[in-house]
């Protein structure tokens, strides 16, 4: 989740934008979820110690699991290094992943940034209509960068973001 722990951001010391700063933290026991910190702070019921804090959400079940297995597998460095952007992009398959886990963390509910609000189709659709989510993405000129303070999207994310507006922002 964008915002908190960031290269630009660090909080409490931990950066997890990408994959080597994840295995630096030693938060993560490969093969042991129920040994890793990390783990543990995203399944703590407890919401003073959760992560992500409230008011933020807290990660999916889906998620929860594709992070726990992960985990079990050895927390690898496996994401695809290829992007099909010859697929129709979806909404809730390929772009809602990519804004839940860098953009919710500061645009989500009555505290929005900026009065951004993208936890809904609406929402998205409204910033994609208006060519900020495009400007924002691609750092252009004009645009406040995001993720903010943070490093910009890798390119297959995007690229997706990019194609579906391209194809009319639908609700797919």
């Amino acid at each position: 989740m964008s915002g908190c722990h960031s290269s630009a951001s660090h909080a409490d010391g931990i950066v997890l934008d990408n994959y080597t700063s994840i295995i630096q933290t030693g938060e993560i026991e490969a093969g042991k979820p129920n040994k890793s910190e990390l783990f543990e702070v995203i399944t703590e019921s407890d919401p003073d110690k959760r992560m992500p804090p409230p008011p933020a959400a807290a990660l999916s079940p889906e998620l929860i699991e594709q992070f726990r297995v992960w985990i079990l597998q050895g927390a690898k460095n496996n994401a695809c290094q290829s992007c099909d952007t010859n697929k129709i992009i979806s909404f809730s398959q390929d772009v809602q992943p990519i804004i839940q886990t860098a953009c919710l963390g500061c645009h989500q509910g009555s505290g929005a940034s900026a009065g951004i609000d993208l936890s809904s189709y609406a929402g998205v659709k409204a910033v994609a209509d208006n060519g900020k989510l495009n400007g924002s993405i691609l750092h252009l000129n004009g645009f406040s960068p995001m993720p903010k303070n943070g490093n910009q999207l890798d390119i297959c994310d995007r690229t997706k973001i990019i194609h579906w507006i391209q194809a009319g922002s639908l609700n797919n």
